[in-house]
């Protein structure tokens, strides 16, 4: 059949009007993977250089160091960075409370919380359940920890009737955890000495040089004196004077039935040492709740004054010490250590005033039971507490840091299995061309 020049000329329009050339969508579809390449490449390097960033930066904070106690603890965050591995530095306040806030560490049963001087939160693990200022003691400056055996870090490695007289220190600023084997820890002496009880009786331990002093004596309780030269203890009703430098022991004063010294700060600069005086309260309170008020034994003549302080109410008390215009600063738990006791509230940080009142220095999360603070910070509470943004920060920091190793090899991984795929592929030629023609010149 003839086609007429006109009917050409009007479908030729049309076939080349609906053909698209060969080469345009591959082109484009190529083309568009290189920008979704180029972009993704940009994003991931992006994000590489914000990681490094966070992770190696050191944290700010934007009055300088926090150096008071501070008036709010929180719940501490999941995945809460862990002492051992990421230390922050001297601890204004160790809180702990029932199952270790929740902890599914399968390694560890219990968890207490320091707060650094930073403000930052950190974990300190142990194998046992654990009670801030009873069996896990805050140093006086703040630096150290002290617990039993089984805190994080002891090596422990003799015979099951050594277990209680094993002590570990825990140095906050670097995480390092030392063992002695001298006793367990009993209180902290003013210039950085660990009191221990042994099977023969209480020793001063030095934890730079290991080395003990035995001062032939025992006592339930001990508080230092304010210059560290003298230790008052009490074994059964009697309250015991030891001069630390001497080793002579005298008889200060027979307590009544339901008195007893106050607390590791009892020892006041001006010669006098607190007690708790405690009734029952039942029935206007629950079981094992006790009501106490202070007062004075001299440490000259053992003359018993009153000191007219208010009184609290409590499972338990202890005096840390006093702040400089003569208010007693007391922590008072509310939770028994029976698991069956009653569980009414967090334990408080009170001021009390000579004269009578009170104030509420530190407010604690009801998840905690017990607290203790840093002695040498007494007169500085109040602090203002991290915000969750920083704490958050600082834990992504932390764990950045710690995943550092497993990022970067994951990255040379992936790298290489890039490359090799576009070597495969063709797209690029190894080795690269003027490499070969080099070669082949240099054949030649």
């Amino acid at each position: 059949m003839n086609t007429s020049e006109p009917a050409v000329a009007t479908t030729q329009p049309q076939i080349s009007t609906n053909v698209q050339p060969a080469w345009g969508p591959p082109k484009l579809r190529a083309n568009r993977r290189r920008r979704l390449t180029a972009l993704a490449i940009g994003l991931a390097t992006l994000l590489a250089l914000v990681t490094v960033l966070l992770a190696w930066t050191p944290d700010q904070h934007p009055g300088g160091p926090v150096t008071s106690v501070p008036s709010r603890i929180r719940v501490p965050m999941p995945l809460q960075p862990n002492l051992v591995d990421a230390p922050n530095g001297p601890a204004s306040v160790i809180v702990s409370g029932p199952g270790g806030f929740g902890t599914s560490d399968s390694s560890f049963d219990d968890r207490a919380i320091v707060v650094g001087r930073d403000g930052l939160y950190r974990y300190v693990r142990d194998v046992n359940s654990v009670d801030a200022g009873e069996n896990l003691l805050l140093s006086v400056d703040g630096r150290y920890v002290a617990g039993a055996a089984d805190l994080e870090g002891v090596d422990f490695r003799e015979s099951a009737s050594d277990w209680e007289s094993t002590a570990g220190v825990m140095d906050l600023t670097t995480g390092k955890v030392r063992t002695y084997l001298d006793g367990a820890p009993v209180a902290w002496s003013p210039d950085g000495r660990l009191l221990v009880h042994a099977s023969s009786g209480l020793k001063l331990l030095n934890i730079r040089s290991g080395a003990t002093v035995s001062l032939g004596v025992s006592g339930a309780s001990a508080a230092f004196s304010p210059d560290g030269h003298q230790l008052v203890l009490q074994l059964g009703r009697e309250l015991n004077v030891l001069n630390v430098d001497t080793g002579v022991v005298r008889t200060l004063a027979s307590l009544g039935a339901a008195q007893t010294l106050a607390g590791p700060g009892a020892w006041r600069t001006d010669g006098r040492l607190a007690i708790w005086t405690g009734n029952d309260c039942l029935p206007a309170c629950p079981a094992s709740y006790h009501d106490f008020r202070l007062s004075f034994v001299d440490v000259g003549t053992g003359a018993v004054t009153d000191g007219s302080f208010d009184m609290v109410r409590a499972v338990s008390a202890r005096l840390l010490g006093w702040q400089t215009d003569g208010d007693g600063v007391v922590v008072l738990s509310m939770t028994s250590q029976d698991p069956g006791g009653p569980h009414v509230g967090a334990p408080q940080v009170l001021s009390l005033h000579p004269g009578g009142g009170r104030a509420t220095l530190v407010t604690v999360t009801d998840h905690a039971n017990r607290i203790d603070v840093a002695r040498n910070l007494l007169d500085r509470f109040g602090g203002h507490p991290r915000s969750t943004w920083v704490m958050f920060l600082d834990l992504l920091r932390v764990q950045l840091r710690q995943a550092m190793p497993w990022l970067a090899g994951l990255a040379v991984l992936i790298a290489v299995a890039v490359a090799f795929r576009r070597i495969r592929a063709r797209v690029w030629r190894w080795p690269p061309r003027r490499l070969r023609s080099a070669s082949r010149a240099t054949d030649t």
